[in-house]
């Protein structure tokens, strides 16, 4: 049983700080759904189920809530009978209530302490069964329901019965200058109490404007341009329907949010800061809908109720796209198509949210819906903006878990979520970082393992190692030190080889420092010379420095690629096509990966189209793929290998007089290898200086590895390793 109140009653300390910190949370269905959960208390609690009082058949679902509470508090204190001490102070935890009494100024939190510590422990350790008290009051309240014309009890019933009945209990209420007469006279307006019919736009939607009252909504900042946007277009005469256009995670809902803020407080125009926002959830009107016309009618009822407001509610539908095909079975409308005359008629008002992609899939299809809504463009803020988002939410999550978050962890946070976790936006998977790791220390700390609860970078670092992979070492090992040493690195597992590893070095270095165009990968390269001589044992040596691990590393084998209509696998098969579910295989996994090696093995063995993509990658940095999704490749480094060259050097090695090769033999022989777009390689000469061949029996890696950077700043060389 306990399981069902999450504790709610343990004990009057547990009591006492819940209520503290927020309202209730329990659910609050339709009431007009109560014959369906009026045996709940029955069938849950057996001594009540023998009680045989005829209100029990009555209770709406929120009652029944009420009363299985009063039984378990009665079991907490071990008493024989549920009295009406028990079912007063169950009573309180109804959300509703909580409310109502709130509105006249009740402090809910101390009266539930107070008729907590006036509770007495009894010894009984069996199932408690209804005092006649209990029963004389239900049995009312069933009384003044049947006088409103309803069939179900309601809290709100009891709560007018224990003024009635029970005076000793209702008088901590009457001393704070609450009087039944006051609190009927409030309910006789609230159509839902009246009727015992939920309203529908409280069934499948949410209050916001209500929610910011409560101060239940989190800060926003950092969106003023948006929030204007948004006010100016809600004040239109015509077309004053704004829809939110955002990447998943900037923060469109969090504007609307906003807004409601700026509503209650006054910060609006008049005419707006009295209006009602509410969040409609179309998955709530959709589920459960199986008859043909259903849905159809329960949108209408929404429409229906948001148009006698006279204008005063304004829907907010987030993921609107969903609208567009939502219902539309059997030869049904759509949701959109019922809407459209009501926003072009101006009867209703509606502030939506979607993806760029949604929006260009569903909205620019339908031109007859999108024209009635006006765009508010929603970007990824800036590392500097993010701080501030998350900083303003701060105190949230430290009271949330308790913990204490330092400015440091705030800025690694949104740093490192930038720089290491790919395919998420701003502020969002900052928060995700800061939330992760403050119940990671909650959670050391209620185990004993850790003495503070303070979240530092590290904790910070400690979370984002587990959702990438990246050893920590490697994120806290500064960028500086590294790229200065970047050779000495490469050479602690790569012998030799020395100019190639110079060059390698110098190109990553530019690319990283800032003197290289930021919009391209951080550095490319061609990687020449026969087979075995370490060009992809070069590779992975650089993933492992630059990227912590050998296997941040994408290889493709270009072999696999040397037909036409293999080409568009690498970006993705185009609609129509075989595999244009799967996306791009180079696409897809810098998109997975994207601080990576890329590795093209064999690259001349590749079709001569896909030097056109990959001369877009390496001049624009992206790419995009056949779902109009842009993958970014500034974050990885570019590297290609191939045997071109190598026949050259056979044939010197088999020369006795052991003939001394240049750099320009080889690296010039790939422009003229067949297959090989010569725009790819980079026409800037390499440095005149030849380098002698190794003996074949060396101990060494063989030389003559020929290598080529293209980097951001269009430096080219072809240096030779020694």
């Amino acid at each position: 049983m306990s399981n069902l109140f999450g504790g709610l009653f343990e004990s009057p300390t547990n009591q006492s700080t819940q209520t503290d910190l927020q309202e209730p949370t329990s659910a609050a269905p339709a009431v007009n759904q109560a014959g369906q959960d009026a045996n709940l208390v029955s069938s849950s609690v057996n001594p009540v189920k023998e009680q045989g009082i005829a209100a029990l058949s009555h209770l709406d679902p929120r009652s029944s809530q009420v009363l299985l509470h009063a039984t378990e508090e009665a079991k907490r204190i071990k008493q024989t009978f549920i009295e009406p001490e028990q079912l007063f102070l169950a009573l309180l935890s109804d959300r509703d209530i909580f409310k109502l009494l709130q509105d006249f100024s009740v402090d809910v939190a101390k009266l539930t302490r107070e008729l907590q510590s006036k509770e007495q422990q009894g010894s009984f350790a069996g199932e408690p069964t209804l005092g006649e008290g209990t029963k004389q009051i239900l049995e009312a309240s069933y009384s003044n329901a049947k006088k409103r014309e309803v069939d179900f009890i309601s809290p709100e019933d009891i709560l007018l019965t224990f003024f009635s009945t029970n005076q000793d209990l209702a008088k901590p209420l009457k001393e704070q200058g609450v009087e039944g007469s006051k609190i009927e006279e409030k309910l006789s307006k609230n159509t839902e109490f009246k009727t015992g019919k939920k309203s529908v736009l409280a069934q499948y939607g949410i209050d916001l404007t209500q929610k910011a009252r409560d101060g239940k909504l989190d800060p926003v900042t950092g969106r003023d341009k948006e929030s204007e946007r948004l006010v100016h277009i809600l004040l239109r005469r015509t077309k004053n329907n704004p829809v939110i256009i955002g990447e998943a995670g900037v923060g469109k809902t969090a504007i609307v949010e906003g807004l409601a803020q700026m509503m209650v407080s006054g910060k609006v125009a008049a005419d707006l800061a009295k209006k009602t926002i509410i969040q409609l959830e179309i998955s709530s009107l959709v589920a459960g809908a199986s008859h043909r016309g259903e849905f159809e009618e329960r949108l209408q009822d929404v429409i229906k109720e948001a148009e006698a407001s006279n204008g005063q509610i304004i829907l907010f539908i987030d993921e609107i796209h969903t609208l567009l095909g939502a219902g539309a079975e059997g030869g049904a409308l759509d949701a959109s198509n019922i809407i459209k005359p009501h926003i072009t008629r101006g009867q209703i008002q509606i502030i939506g949210a979607t993806t760029t992609s949604e929006y260009r899939k569903y909205f620019e299809k339908d031109r007859a819906f999108e024209r009635r809504f006006q765009p508010v463009m929603c970007d990824e803020p800036s590392e500097d903006a993010a701080i501030e988002m998350v900083t303003v939410l701060k105190p949230k999550y430290e009271q949330f878990h308790n913990v204490k978050i330092t400015e440091e962890a705030i800025k690694s946070a949104v740093h490192l979520s930038k720089r290491y976790v790919g395919e998420r936006f701003l502020p969002d998977k900052a928060i995700d970082l800061i939330d992760e790791a403050s119940a990671e220390v909650k959670l050391s700390q209620n185990a004993g393992k850790r003495p503070d609860n303070e979240i530092k970078t590290t904790d910070i670092e400690n979370v984002v190692s587990r959702w990438t992979g990246i050893p920590i070492s490697k994120l806290t090992e500064k960028e500086s030190e590294k790229l200065l040493h970047l050779e000495e690195l490469i050479h602690k597992s790569f012998i030799n080889h020395d100019r190639a590893v110079v060059a390698v070095s110098e190109a990553v270095r530019r690319g990283r420092i800032g003197l290289a165009n930021a919009n391209r990968p951080i550095a490319s390269f061609i990687f020449l010379g026969p087979t075995g001589t370490g060009k992809t044992e070069l590779a992975k040596v650089l993933a492992e420095i630059m990227f912590g691990r050998k296997d941040a590393m994408i290889r493709l084998d270009m072999s696999e690629y040397m037909e036409k209509h293999e080409v568009a696998k690498l970006v993705g098969a185009p609609p129509g096509y075989v595999g244009y579910e799967e996306g791009g295989q180079l696409t897809e996994a810098v998109r997975s990966k994207p601080y990576s090696i890329v590795l093209l093995d064999e690259i001349e063995k590749a079709h001569p189209d896909v030097f056109n993509i990959l001369l877009q990658l390496l001049e624009d940095g992206r790419l995009t793929d056949n779902k109009g999704n842009t993958v970014s490749f500034k974050n990885t480094v570019i590297v290609a290998t191939s045997n071109i060259g190598s026949e050259l050097i056979r044939q010197k090695l088999s020369d006795a007089s052991q003939e001394q090769i240049g750099d320009s033999h080889i690296v010039s022989s790939a422009p003229q290898t067949p297959g090989l777009d010569p725009n790819a390689v980079a026409t800037e000469p390499p440095p005149a200086t030849p380098s002698s061949v190794i003996p074949a029996s060396s101990s060494v890696i063989p030389a003559q590895a020929g290598i080529q950077t293209n980097n951001q700043s269009n430096d080219s060389r072809g240096v030779p390793s020694r």
